[in-house]
């Protein structure tokens, strides 16, 4: 048997061929096409209990990773020793063809040593990328890199704090062309538009770790209870859902209800959180033109769920109101 991993959107050719002696009897050449990543590719949740692997619920077993040198797995939450250098090993590829993506995890350390990394996905100190909780400066911040020629050449985001000790934090960071966006609990701390490297551009990497980094540094010393690769990257809404949903839950696709209430003055709509990737439509007449985004107000989480609150105006025309993805 054989069971590789499998790239996204990639076309693999393979045959059998039989040895007779010293002929060869090649066989046909088959192929298939592996079709595009889903939106969440890969989630690590650390739901086991004990043993030495953990399982991608999302990308399947393939892509399930391993504890080297070991690590802790009780009630979700993965807890990684830097005294017994332990880290989470995650098979070669996993961001291989990415260009746009996502990646976030839930965190908590229980102390800080500069350098450590949450992820570090690479070959060697020549070419990876990185997010640490702290860098090594004297004001010592969250800071996502990416190289292909070690760390003179890294293209950065840093953000404005560090991660603070003994709190669970989520962290998350994106790339949407060259725009890339660090987040710390929901809320963007660091931006860089000149972003020109990407996952894909660093090849089939084959260090791929969660609490190790490619250089000499520090190990995590924490915990980790979730950590998500999107293919895409997500948009701010759906980063302040996520954070606000936890780590338990993800992002919905579904269609979602949308409800209204109103007042003498105010029409309020609200949808639930999961579905932070839908818009919010209008139109007149449903039998002329089309449906309008409506950009003003924006949503905002208001007890748990979406909401967007209008005004309502007398002698108006009827509006009617979708969501769309």
């Amino acid at each position: 048997s054989f069971a590789p991993a499998l790239l996204a959107d990639t076309t693999y050719y393979w045959r059998v061929d039989e040895i007779a002696g010293s002929f060869t009897n090649a066989g046909p050449v088959w192929s298939f096409s592996a079709v595009a990543l889903p939106a969440l590719a890969h989630r690590y949740s650390f739901s086991e209990v004990g043993g030495t692997n953990v399982a991608d619920s999302v990308g399947g077993p393939a892509w399930d990773g391993s504890l080297p040198n070991g690590g802790t797995l009780v009630g979700g939450q993965l807890t990684l020793a830097a005294a017994s250098s332990q880290y989470v090993r995650l098979p070669a590829g996993i961001v291989a063809g990415l260009t746009n993506f996502t990646i976030e995890a839930w965190v908590r350390l229980n102390s800080a040593g500069g350098w450590a990394r949450i992820f570090d996905f690479g070959n060697n100190t020549t070419t990876y990328m990185f997010l640490t909780p702290t860098n090594g400066a004297s004001n010592g911040r969250l800071r996502f890199g990416i190289t292909t020629n070690s760390a003179g050449g890294e293209q950065q985001i840093t953000g404005s704090t560090a991660l603070s000790v003994g709190v669970w934090h989520h962290v998350a960071v994106t790339l949407n062309g060259n725009t890339g966006l660090l987040y710390l609990n929901g809320v963007p701390v660091g931006t860089n538009n000149s972003m020109t490297l990407r996952p894909a551009t660093l090849g089939n990497t084959t260090n791929n770790y969660l609490g190790r980094s490619q250089w000499p540094d520090p190990y995590l010393n924490g915990l980790l209870d979730e950590f998500r690769i999107y293919s895409v990257a997500l948009s701010r809404a759906e980063i302040a859902s996520t954070y606000a949903l936890g780590p338990n839950q993800v992002l919905s696709n579904e269609s979602p209800p949308l409800t209204m209430t109103t007042t003498e003055t105010q029409l309020i709509l609200t949808w639930p959180l999961a579905s932070a990737g839908f818009t919010l439509q209008s139109r007149t007449n449903l039998a002329l033109g089309g449906w309008v985004n409506v950009t003003s107000p924006q949503p905002q989480i208001v007890g748990g769920q979406w909401q967007v609150v209008l005004p309502i105006s007398n002698g108006a025309p009827e509006i009617y109101y979708r969501l769309a993805k």
